[in-house]
C-alpha cells in the first residue's frame, strides 16, 4: 500500500532532518562521468549517508550490482545503522534515476517504511536548503530483513514469459536502445529489446523543468497509453535494473501493486548467446 511517506518534498524534509533516515543513492553510467562517492563527500544533504549500489550488491555476480543476498544486505544495514522501524528517504544527484534502484532494494527486503525525495539533490540545491560535508556516522544496529520474493524476476523467469505472456514486460530504456538503433552504454552488449515487450523511456514520467515527478493522474495515463494494461501482472525492465525501479516506483505510487523488476535486465539478457530478441531493420 502507497503511503504519503513515498514521495517526500523537499520542504517537509528540511522541516524534518531529524525525524527520518536519508540516504544519497545516487549512481551514475560509465558515460555519464560523474563519481557519486566523490559528490557526496563534497556535499549532501546534512545527516544523509552514502548508500553504494554497487558494494551492496552480489558481489559473486559477473553483473553489474545484482540483488546482494539477505545477510549481506543486513550487515549493510548494520554499518549504516538502520533500523527495521526507521523512516528511510532516498535520494540520487540526477533528481530521479538511481534512487529509485534504492528504493525497490529496501522494498524487496521487507523494509516498508521507505520513500524517495522529490526532485532529489537538484531540487535541494536550486531552493537553496543547507547542505554539509560531514561524513555521518550511526550506532550499529541489528537489521532483519524479510525478502519479498514476489517482486524481482530473473532471467529463466522473463524467458519463460515469452511463451506463457502471464506478464507483461515494460523497457525504460530509450526507445532507440528498445528499437536497437542506439548503442548500449555498456561494450559488447548490442542493443534491442526482449520480445514481447513494451517500451516506457522513465523520462516521459518525469517533469522536464524541475525533474520531479509528474503528477499520478498523468503518470497513469502515460502507462496506459503505451498499451499497458492493469489487468495483468507487470514486469519493468531496462539496462541493469536502475531505471527499471523507476517504472516499479510509479507503479506503486499510483497504487498498482503487482509489479516486479527483472534484476539482471538487458544487461544480463543481451549477454547469453541466441537470446532472443527483436530490432529493428
Amino acid at each position: 500500500m502507497n503511503s504519503k511517506f513515498d514521495l517526500i518534498e523537499t520542504q517537509w524534509l528540511a522541516d524534518n532532518l531529524d525525524q527520518v533516515v536519508i540516504l544519497d543513492g545516487s549512481w551514475y553510467l560509465p558515460n555519464q562521468k560523474r563519481n557519486p562517492v566523490k559528490e557526496f563527500e563534497k556535499s549532501h544533504i546534512p545527516g544523509s549517508q552514502f548508500f553504494d549500489i554497487d558494494l551492496i550488491s552480489d558481489k559473486s555476480n559477473s553483473l553489474p550490482h545484482m540483488i546482494p543476498d539477505s545477510q549481506t544486505f543486513e550487515n549493510h544495514m548494520d554499518k549504516l545503522g538502520i533500523k527495521n522501524s526507521d523512516q528511510v528517504i532516498i535520494y540520487d544527484g540526477i533528481g530521479l534515476q538511481s534512487a529509485a534502484r534504492v528504493w525497490w532494494t529496501f522494498k524487496l527486503f521487507g523494509h516498508t517504511k521507505v520513500g524517495i525525495l522529490n526532485g532529489g539533490f537538484p531540487k535541494w540545491l536550486y531552493e537553496n536548503l543547507p547542505v554539509q560535508k560531514t561524513i555521518n556516522t550511526r550506532s550499529r544496529t541489528n537489521y532483519k530483513s524479510k525478502f519479498n520474493k514476489k517482486l524481482v524476476r530473473n532471467y529463466q523467469q522473463v524467458f519463460d514469459n515469452i511463451i506463457s505472456k502471464k506478464e507483461q514486460v515494460i523497457d525504460a530504456r530509450s526507445n532507440g536502445r528498445f528499437l536497437g538503433i542506439e548503442p548500449e552504454p555498456r561494450e559488447n552488449i548490442e542493443s534491442g529489446h526482449i520480445p514481447g515487450s513494451l517500451n516506457l523511456p522513465f523520462q516521459e514520467l518525469i517533469s522536464d523543468t524541475n525533474k520531479t515527478l509528474k503528477g499520478l493522474e498523468e503518470i497513469e495515463e502515460i502507462f496506459k497509453d503505451k498499451g499497458i494494461t492493469f489487468e495483468k501482472p507487470i514486469v519493468t525492465t531496462c539496462g541493469s535494473g536502475i531505471t527499471a525501479s523507476i517504472l516499479a516506483f510509479c507503479l506503486h505510487l499510483i497504487g498498482y501493486m503487482n509489479y516486479s523488476v527483472y534484476d539482471g535486465s538487458w544487461t544480463e539478457w543481451g549477454t547469453f548467446k541466441n537470446h532472443p530478441s527483436i530490432r529493428k531493420n
